[in-house]
């Protein structure tokens, strides 16, 4: 049981590494692991990997957070959205059967690697003059910027939060596209918002799971200290390594495990 445990630390610690230095989430890789690896049973592992993204969301938004890189006024209104899409993910989820979660979850993994061997996307041109029908706007180098779309970013939060009730992922990827292509934020505005946005729905969507059983204390003691350490261990490290060969790296373990997914569901 011991050595179980220490595997199962070692492997969360590099997951969270990996997240937090490729911006693409520890969580994604949780769930095939602990499905795959440890023979968990599906649920358990989404439950705990909820968990986990709760904590990656902590490290990364602590760091970000002091540097004011993070839009608080529009990530409380896009919570809202995305906290009612998790709840409504994590009540279905047992109602949903394993090989259509597994089915989907291995679709997201290759959208993910996909996303993260592709780099992160160019930031749309938008006319000048917008003015939203909400004022979120904000002072970024200098220049005053406006956020586009917000209740079409809402929506489509509130997608994503279903995404991450259903499957135990942060929905991270989904959120900075959304706010680079949609909402026109920069890269950093979009990371460090997501960053604060995801432990807060995930740990919406995680109360569900626990009300219903499906967190197991012995996966919760050995996962989350290791994803705060892997975390922490990894925005500090991001200045000293190349960026995108660890997005290639992560990007590439990412892929393997979606066609394990996909293998296991069509099986």
């Amino acid at each position: 049981m011991f050595t179980e445990s220490f595997i199962l630390f070692i492997a969360s610690f590099f997951a969270g590494l990996l997240g937090s230095m490729s911006g693409l989430g520890g969580g994604l890789i949780i769930v095939p692991l602990l499905l795959y690896g440890f023979d968990v049973p599906l649920l358990y592992a989404v439950g705990a990997s909820l968990l986990s993204v709760i904590a990656t969301s902590i490290a990364t938004t602590a760091t970000l957070l002091p540097r004011k890189l993070t839009h608080i006024h529009l990530g409380i209104f896009l919570e809202t959205g995305s906290v009612l899409g998790a709840i409504f993910g994590a009540t279905i989820a047992a109602l949903v059967p394993t090989k259509a979660i597994a089915l989907i979850f291995s679709f997201v993994l290759f959208y993910s690697a996909y996303q993260g061997f592709r780099g992160p996307p160019l930031p749309k041109v938008f006319k000048p003059g917008y003015k939203s029908p909400i004022d979120f706007s904000y002072v970024y180098e200098g220049q005053k910027m406006e956020v586009h779309h917000p209740f079409l970013g809402w929506f489509f939060m509130m997608m994503g939060g279903v995404l991450s009730g259903l499957l135990g992922i942060g929905s991270g990827v989904f959120n900075v596209v959304i706010f680079e292509r949609l909402m026109g934020l920069p890269l950093i505005i979009a990371t460090a918002t997501s960053s604060s946005i995801i432990g807060m729905t995930a740990a919406a969507s995680g109360w569900v799971y626990w009300e219903k059983g499906y967190m197991d204390p012995r996966l919760i003691t050995a996962i989350i200290p290791a994803i705060l350490l892997g975390s922490f261990a990894g925005a500090y490290l991001l200045k000293y390594v190349s960026k995108r060969f660890i997005r290639l790296l992560f990007s590439g373990f990412v892929l393997l495990m979606g066609f394990r997914m996909l293998w296991g569901a069509l099986s």
